[in-house]
């Protein structure tokens, strides 16, 4: 009976130990959602995800300011398999939930990363509302992290971004810009945003 105690508190020490949980706080003078602001105004954010063994499950949270909505809620889950040293598949499910009375909805999503590219499909569970994104980090600027983003929607609307990130020190603080083309606008640069997250 001893050695079977043993072997159960074992079994869950290394199962524990095998569980990280992590999270971010931040701040940012403006949510854009894929190409989107949730607000024009500042807004604050705090979300936390636990990962085991390529499993993971998480829950985001943040102001906004449309219809009559002030803060949004997201609850995700999925699994990222390692194809490679390089390659990464993560599958996996979004909630995204409001409060007053912006109805909520799921997507299902498909992320491939490869080296410094990565593409992503998420489609709407309840209709044909589908949205894909291509990203590119480029590697060969020093201290900084630049990343070229494109998105498309189901109806042909497409916007463009580029984020510049910079982590301050050896802290878990990093600053991060934002600018790009509005969705459903057709000027160049009309959105722009700076922010800094914590990292824990």
């Amino acid at each position: 009976m001893k050695n079977i105690l043993l072997g159960c508190l074992m079994a869950f020490t290394f199962t524990a130990s095998a569980v990280e949980i992590g999270g971010t706080i931040g701040y940012t003078s403006d949510y854009v959602w894929r190409g989107m602001s949730q607000g024009n105004q500042p807004a604050f954010s705090v979300g936390a995800e636990v990962t085991h063994d390529g499993w993971y499950i998480g829950a985001w949270n943040s102001d906004v300011e449309f219809d009559d909505a002030t803060s949004e809620t997201d609850y995700y889950g999925g699994y990222k398999l390692q194809v490679s040293d390089v390659t990464v598949l993560d599958l996996g499910y979004m909630r995204y939930t409001y409060d007053g009375n912006v109805e909520s909805f799921e997507e299902l999503y498909a992320i491939l990363s490869y080296n410094n590219l990565s593409l992503a499909y998420f489609q709407n569970v309840e209709d044909n509302d589908n949205y894909g994104e291509i990203r590119y980090k480029l590697w060969f600027i020093p201290n900084l992290d630049v990343t070229i983003i494109g998105g498309l929607y189901t109806k042909n609307d497409t916007f463009g971004m580029v984020t510049i990130g910079k982590r301050l020190g050896t802290s878990n603080f990093y600053v991060k810009a934002k600018l790009g083309q509005d969705v459903f606008e057709s000027q160049v640069a009309d959105s722009a945003s700076v922010g800094l997250t914590y990292n824990w």
